[in-house]
């Protein structure tokens, strides 16, 4: 009685934070209020009773997605601990580097997210304790390019939001583009969120030298949640620029969420 009275504790608890998962620790920036806009799905929960050492739980996403989870195992004694996440793809292949560890009775890491494409996952979650586990998704409406040839007009003072995938090659990146009618003073603001990995930002033009004082290749740390200027200083000239968002580590086996703004 004792542990099931537990597991329906956790389970409400697990409700009212889960839900805030990418609405927790926001700022006013352009570029972190594109992320709080995504919206999560139906919330699915699930208690195991059992002393498996895991159990996985299939997700099917018809779009680029975020995957967002969060749980806790109970454990004899009353008390909590964390729970590990792995992500699999569907041949139940591991398919990011990183194993999450959450608890949502901690004071941090309390849930984690993977970023993905369109396809069929499984997420992994291992204690062979009893254990709440929780998950939603929330579909990424990216519109970016492959190369530079293709790439995506990123409007000014309209933030992007983009995913680097999960299982991606290892050289893949989102390619955007901003055109200059005259010489101006260009600040980008680049948010990066949770995933495995943070985003590394290049900016080329043929007249991207004559900038002096720019900063043309920068990353954004995955847990500071913060945001980072990628360019200041002197007037960039009139002119076309690309934008390129890859991965901070360029690694097949880690994802990123991220949302890029300029003004």
């Amino acid at each position: 009685m004792r542990r099931t009275k537990g597991m329906k504790k956790v389970t409400l608890v697990l409700v009212s934070t889960f839900m805030l998962v990418l609405l927790l620790g926001m700022t006013t920036l352009a570029s972190e209020a594109a992320l709080k806009k995504l919206k999560l799905g139906t919330t699915k929960e699930d208690v195991k009773t059992d002393r498996a050492a895991f159990k996985d739980y299939k997700i099917t996403v018809r779009n680029r997605s975020v995957i967002s989870f969060s749980g806790a195992a109970y454990l004899p004694t009353g008390t909590y601990e964390s729970v590990r996440v792995e992500l699999l793809n569907s041949k139940r292949k591991k398919i990011n580097a990183v194993t999450t560890t959450v608890n949502v009775s901690s004071s941090t890491n309390t849930s984690g997210l993977y970023s993905v494409n369109k396809g069929t996952y499984y997420l992994r979650v291992r204690n062979s304790n009893p254990f709440v586990f929780a998950y939603a998704t929330a579909r990424v409406n990216e519109n970016s390019g492959t190369r530079a040839s293709n790439a995506k007009n990123l409007q000014r003072k309209k933030a992007r939001v983009g995913i680097i995938g999960a299982g991606e090659k290892k050289n893949a990146a989102d390619y955007y583009k901003i055109t200059l009618k005259k010489a101006r003073k260009v600040n980008f603001q680049v948010s990066s969120r949770s995933g495995s990995t943070g985003v590394a930002i290049s900016i080329s033009g043929s007249r991207i030298r004559t900038a002096t004082g720019w900063i043309v290749t920068n990353s954004v740390d995955h847990q500071k949640e913060s945001m980072r200027i990628v360019g200041r200083g002197n007037k960039l000239p009139a002119g076309t620029y690309y934008v390129k968002v890859s991965r901070a580590r360029a690694a097949k086996g880690r994802d990123a969420l991220y949302s890029i703004y300029w003004k």
